[in-house]
Formats: C-alpha cells, sequence, structure tokens
C-alpha cells in the first residue's frame, strides 16, 4: 500500500491529506490510486461519487476506531447510539464543545482528525495493525464493490408486503392495548417499564433482544417482539422503495468493523435483520442463482474446540447441541424446531451470562473441561486487562465486576475472524461467486446459473469447512456448512 489519507467532502467538494506525516497539508481531492487507502466518516457518499471509476482501498473512520482504540460501550464518554466523528474527536479531547465544522475552518478540522488518526494508528498494538492490512482492509475490498453494484429486489413485491406489514403492527398494538393495558406500545419508555415491572434482566442493553430472550414464556414480551420485527421490516421495505438506485437496485451501507466484535453490518436498509419471510424481496440479478451457505452451529463449536472438552466436541461432531440440552431442559415439548430455538437461545444464555438454574447446572455438569475454560478466560482477561481472537480483535477490561462478557467477545471475535478468511478466500479462488449479503454466520452469494453451479458450490463448501478446521489442527472437530439455493 502506498500511501494513507484521510479524506473527507464538504460543500460537494472532496479534500484529502496523507495521514501519518509530520507536516500535513490539506489538498484538494487529487489521489485515487487503487494501491492507496483512503481513511473517511463518509464511504458510501466517496462510492457514489466515484463509483465508475477504480476504487482505491478503503475504511470507514467508524470502524478504524472500533478496531484499534478496542473499546465497549462501557468505556466510552458518550453514551449516545447513534455514531459521530466529531464526537468522537470532543471526547477524545481533540475539538471543544463548540467546535463546529463550516468552510473556513474546514482545514483545521481536517488537520485534526489527522492529528488523532495518526495518533491512534501510531499507538495501537502491532497485531491490530496486521489484522487491519490482512483481513480488514481485505474485506473492506469485497463489501465495498458489492455497495457499488447494489442488490436486486423484486419491487412488485413490496407494495403487498408493506399492507400486510401495516395490518400486522395493527393488530398486534391492539392486543397489546385492549388486553394488556399497553396504551403506546410503540413508545420505547413503555417498553422498558413493562420490562422493570417483570424484574427481567435487560440483555445487552437492548429492548429487542431482551423481549427475544423472554418471548417463548411471556406473552406480552412475545406481542413487543413481534412489534419491533414489524416495525423493522416495514422500515426497511419504505427504504428500499423510497431511496436512491431505480426500480429494482437498492444500495446498502456495509460496515465491515460494524460491532466491537468486527462483524460486518448492513444499515440503509438493514437488510441481515429481515425476517425470514421477508427476504423473498430480494432476488437474483438475471441469468444468476442464489446460493447462501451457513455454519452448522458455529459458536458453540467454536466454543467446543477452545475448551478442549471432550463431550461437547462430541455432540457439535454429531451434530445434536441444542437438540441435546433441547430434550434435557424441555421432554414434553412436541415441537422440535421449537424445542431447538429454545434450547440454541438457553445455551448461549447459560453459556455467556453465568445463570444459575438448577436445571441448566445439571445439563452442563457434564462439561466439565467447559467449565473449567470459563475460569481460565476470566482469569486471563483480569490478567491482561483484554480478551480477544488468536488474530487481535481485542476489547478491552473496563470494570471488572461488570464484566459478563469477556467468553462472548472470545468466541465472536474468533467466529469473525474464521468467518471473515472464509469470505477472503472465495472472493480469491472463485471469482465466479459474488457476495451480497453477510449474516452473523453465513453468506448470500449469486453465481452463474449454468452446469458449473454445483462445481462451484461444492468448492465454496470445502472453503467455508476447511478454513473452519484449519483454525484448530490439534482438535478432532467436524465442521459442516448448510447450503441452500434461497435466501429464506
Amino acid at each position: 500500500m502506498k500511501k494513507m489519507y484521510f479524506t473527507i467532502s464538504f460543500e460537494n467538494k472532496w479534500k484529502q491529506v496523507e495521514v501519518v506525516i509530520d507536516d500535513p497539508i490539506v489538498n484538494e481531492f487529487l489521489s485515487n490510486s487503487k494501491e492507496n487507502l483512503l481513511i473517511t466518516p463518509q464511504v458510501s457518499d466517496f462510492i457514489r461519487s466515484h463509483k465508475k471509476e477504480t476504487l482505491p482501498h478503503i475504511i470507514d473512520v467508524e470502524c478504524l476506531i472500533r478496531h484499534l482504540e478496542q473499546k465497549g460501550k462501557d468505556l466510552l464518554i458518550s453514551s449516545s447510539r447513534i455514531w459521530s466523528f466529531s464526537r468522537t474527536l470532543r471526547d477524545r479531547g481533540f475539538i471543544d464543545s463548540n467546535f463546529k465544522i463550516t468552510a473556513e475552518n474546514l482545514n483545521e478540522f481536517i488537520a485534526i482528525s489527522v492529528d488523532y488518526l495518526d495518533e491512534l494508528i501510531k499507538y495501537s498494538e502491532p497485531i491490530e495493525k496486521r489484522r487491519l492490512f490482512d483481513i480488514e482492509i481485505p474485506t473492506n475490498q469485497i463489501i465495498y464493490s458489492r455497495e457499488i453494484d447494489g442488490l436486486t429486489y423484486n419491487i412488485d413485491k413490496i407494495p403487498q408486503l408493506c399492507r400486510e406489514l401495516e395490518e400486522k403492527i395493527y393488530r398486534t398494538k391492539n392486543i397489546l392495548q385492549l388486553e394488556f393495558n399497553i396504551f403506546n406500545p410503540d413508545n420505547k419508555d413503555q417498553q422498558i417499564k413493562y420490562i422493570n415491572s417483570r424484574y427481567f434482566q435487560l440483555i445487552n442493553e437492548s429492548i429487542y433482544k431482551t423481549f427475544k430472550r423472554y418471548r417463548h414464556n411471556d406473552t406480552v414480551s412475545s406481542l413487543f417482539y413481534e412489534l419491533i420485527r414489524y416495525q423493522k421490516d416495514l422500515d426497511t421495505f419504505i427504504f428500499i422503495s423510497s431511496h436512491w438506485g431505480g426500480k429494482n437496485k437498492c444500495y446498502p451501507s456495509y460496515f465491515g468493523y460494524g460491532t466491537i466484535t468486527s462483524r460486518i453490518t448492513m444499515r440503509e436498509p438493514s437488510i441481515q435483520n429481515l425476517r425470514r419471510e421477508a427476504r423473498k424481496v430480494i432476488i437474483p440479478e438475471n441469468k444468476k442463482r442464489f446460493l447462501y451457505i451457513d455454519y452448522s452451529q458455529f459458536e458453540a463449536g467454536i466454543l467446543a474446540a477452545l475448551s478442549c472438552d471432550e463431550n461437547l466436541i462430541h455432540l457439535f461432531n454429531e451434530g445434536i447441541i441444542y437438540s441435546s440440552l433441547g430434550d434435557f431442559l424441555y421432554p414434553n415439548e412436541e415441537n422440535n424446531e421449537l424445542k431447538r430455538e429454545k434450547a440454541k437461545e438457553d445455551f448461549y444464555a447459560y453459556v455467556y451470562s453465568d445463570e444459575v438454574n438448577q436445571r441448566y447446572k445439571e445439563y452442563f455438569n457434564q462439561f466439565p473441561a467447559l467449565e473449567e475454560y470459563k475460569k481460565s478466560l476470566k482469569n486471563e482477561i483480569i490478567e491482561n486487562q483484554k480478551i480477544g481472537s488468536k488474530f487481535g480483535n481485542f476489547r478491552l477490561l473496563g470494570q471488572i465486576e461488570e464484566c459478563n462478557w469477556y467468553l462472548s467477545h472470545k468466541i465472536q471475535a474468533t467466529a469473525s475472524l474464521i468467518y471473515k478468511k472464509a469470505l477472503i478466500k472465495v472472493n480469491l479462488e472463485i471469482p465466479e461467486a459474488e457476495f451480497l449479503v453477510p449474516m452473523h454466520d453465513g453468506t448470500l452469494y449469486q453465481l452463474p446459473d449454468t452446469p458449473k453451479y454445483s462445481e462451484l458450490k461444492d468448492k465454496i463448501e470445502d472453503i467455508y469447512i476447511a478454513i473452519f478446521k484449519d483454525f484448530f489442527p490439534s482438535i478432532n472437530l467436524k465442521p459442516r456448512a448448510k447450503i441452500k439455493e434461497k435466501f429464506d
């Protein structure tokens, strides 16, 4: 990579300055070499304005900061859920609270930004800088190429789907209002009030995740959960049909380091969060076919390998971790799909949050190495003040008494690394496989609708399985990937 630039647009004019130099000079946007790295808080704007050109390497400022600072929400000064680069500079002491960007002080703002980025990069850990160039930037090349090309959707389906969702929202609100006396059910204060009234634990500071966790045993939580999901789908469809791009294309924004565990996320529209039945609006391009691949029991398999627990490895290799727990906890549940879904949520609730329910304890007593691994990991984060994968993606420790995330971060950071390695390898070795949508443990591709489809499908599956297996060479692990030809 030749040079690194901070790039920003103000009043429809792009400017840049080189990062990691002693005497920065602000220039009109001049360099667009594919060998350069551009750091910008306006990735989507840059792509839209330069989509006909050969793009350089690009990284989003928000993603870069999240990656190199290694701070979770517990260590951030601002509690706002809406990220802002200016707020970040204020929180870090580079500008004061009265600073407003204007045409007159734009160059000053750019110079301040470069000072911050220079310091951030210079003092970040070597392993994180290596990961930036070996994993994150190659991943960005894949996702930003898709952001340029967009996703194809069936515009004819959207009006009917919107009408159906509006009816479902109306019915769900009516039930909450008339049967449970919750008169403003889409109001977050009302939702929090209900959670507190039931003494439910707020899961990861998320109302949605809390209702998801308790929905199987609480009717009102189930109704709130459905209401939130219906509204999310409706918002996504409205955005798709009204946003720029044309009659059959939408152009989501992709974030390569979208969470502290480095998951790839999508916004505007958030295709990842669509309910399964709503995903049918996304369709392959002409003469193309979908291929959706996802890992089976992904995080459970990573946990089994990391802990070296032979019993858990055996259950993973047999593909029965969740069904085994479901049979133990819900022996009278006849709906096997529901039993598995509940067991999967229960599995991670116990593993990640140390729940003390006696029935859980009885089941997990069969995994002594897992329990020892959890203890050793807690000692590790206390000693090192951070936890991460074997190739970076660390998260710094705040207050140990509030740290209930050390195991989940270890597993999910490892999962993200495996996933991105598979994504990069498929991109390098199978150019016919066009990346479309990243999910938590799976990917939607489109392939040419030709007799070669089956051969390409097998190659993709082999890569995903090999990357997972090679990550734990000394463990007798038998990863599996599920493949479908539709996105549901």
